[in-house]
């Protein structure tokens, strides 16, 4: 699952340079953000207990944002938190749009 979603990751990343004049900063950036992934999927291979924690909220400027964070337990117990994804939340708080929004974060 990991593999897969990090070949995605890292498809888009390469679009995004592609795009964009300032090659040598972005390349540095993907590089970051690889070495980020690889470090993620690290501490989820590791760990006993994975709880996702999702978060709704607003702005001051009224716009609404949906977050998603996992708190993992490895096999010392040691607690560790990683934030998944944080997204602009449109429409209503209801639990069909919730739901949509989590699978397109987590997914």
């Amino acid at each position: 699952m990991f593999e897969k979603r990090n070949q995605r990751n890292r498809k888009d990343l390469k679009t995004f340079n592609q795009n964009n004049d300032n090659a040598k900063q972005n390349e540095d950036l993907i590089n970051f953000l690889e070495h980020k992934l690889e470090e993620i999927e690290k501490k989820l291979q590791k760990c006993l207990f994975v709880t996702l924690i999702v978060d709704i909220w607003h702005s001051n400027q009224l716009a609404d944002f949906i977050g998603i964070c996992a708190s993992l337990v490895d096999a010392d117990f040691t607690k560790k938190l990683i934030v998944i994804g944080l997204k602009r939340m449109p429409g209503k708080h209801d639990a069909k749009n919730i739901k949509l929004m989590i699978e397109t974060i987590v997914n």
